[in-house]
């Protein structure tokens, strides 16, 4: 799972894109998150506006006095204040604009495990949405801005994520436009199917025996043919093959998952269950869990991964919040 970094930069902000440090389904205000990398923050004060492009293909643009960043080498890509996905050289601050789309942004980029083509949402699909789930085209282009293609299909989308081996993009989605559930898009042949499993947001181990599901409890009893009033979400684990469901949390407030450790013995979640929001860990199979960050107002965790696109190895494990709604970047693998 390629590592995520948040760029608070303006009015960079996106809506119901999925996890804890974003504005989603799950909460109407969402968890603003900051991520305290200042070399990064420095390169894109909110004056400092990108311009739209001339001419229709995709083009380098490099701000003069951009802050290299000495610590990252490769490439970060974001949802910029214009509407379309650019990526970033983490060292000397060029830029390059990836998607060129109209009538609506695009947002929430991944890149792929090798590095090739980045997955990402767009509000240019209009895509029924009776549920109110916040569905959006799920779109992958080439590095280099080609061969962008939808995904999702008449259904739409949210909550892409590639498999770690990049074959597979698991997503949300409504197959019959009532009820939530995952779908896996096949790379190689273009197909969709249903995994028959609700949830949304998935998070892989780096070796792909298991994966973090994200689960409203109240629609999980109603699945089960129980009853709850729970509306809280929990975190579940499955494996790799969507099979074998565990809860991990139980708890009465949100919990979202943020990832796994490199080594796959824990995972980084933030939770509600004492105030607006603070960072815990936990290990694989639920237990031990603790808090790592526990501040006033709201704390996210985010994935716990490492490397970048082409470049250096960065481990980063916790993001705080900030006073306003942030987008995501995504360095490579």
């Amino acid at each position: 799972m390629p590592p995520i970094i948040d760029l608070p930069c303006g009015n960079w902000t996106r809506r119901r894109v999925v996890g804890p440090c974003e504005m989603t389904p799950r909460s109407s205000s969402g968890l603003p998150c900051l991520l305290a990398f200042s070399l990064i923050l420095q390169a894109c004060k909110p004056s400092d506006q990108l311009p739209p492009p001339s001419g229709g293909s995709p083009h380098g643009y490099s701000r003069s006095g951009a802050v290299a960043a000495s610590a990252l080498t490769g490439e970060i890509a974001f949802g910029a204040a214009d509407g379309h996905i650019w990526v970033i050289n983490a060292q000397t601050g060029t830029r390059q604009q990836v998607t060129h789309g109209q009538a609506g942004n695009d947002f929430d980029p991944h890149w792929s495990p090798d590095g090739t083509q980045l997955l990402f949402r767009s509000m240019r699909f209009r895509v029924p949405d009776p549920q109110g789930m916040g569905l959006d085209g799920i779109l992958i282009v080439n590095r280099d801005g080609s061969n962008e293609r939808l995904i999702s299909g008449s259904r739409g989308g949210l909550a892409a994520a590639w498999s770690p081996d990049g074959r597979t993009i698991v997503y949300s989605t409504a197959f019959d436009q009532a009820n939530e559930r995952l779908a896996a898009y096949d790379v190689a042949s273009g197909q969709t199917r249903d995994l028959g499993v609700y949830g949304e947001g998935v998070d892989w181990s780096a070796d792909g025996r298991f994966a973090l599901v994200g689960r409203l409890q109240g629609i999980v009893d109603a699945l089960s043919g129980g009853h709850s009033d729970a509306q809280n979400w929990e975190i579940w684990r499955f494996r790799g093959d969507f099979t074998d469901p565990v809860r991990l949390t139980d708890s009465p407030g949100d919990d979202y998952a943020g990832g796994w450790s490199p080594d796959g013995s824990q995972i980084l979640f933030t939770t509600k269950r004492r105030d607006a929001g603070d960072v815990w860990a936990m290990q694989a199979d639920g237990t031990g869990a603790h808090s790592v960050i526990a501040w006033d107002g709201n704390v996210c965790s985010c994935r716990t991964t490492s490397g970048s696109r082409n470049g250096t190895s960065l481990l980063r494990e916790v993001a705080a919040s900030s006073g306003s709604a942030s987008s995501r970047a995504s360095t490579g693998p």
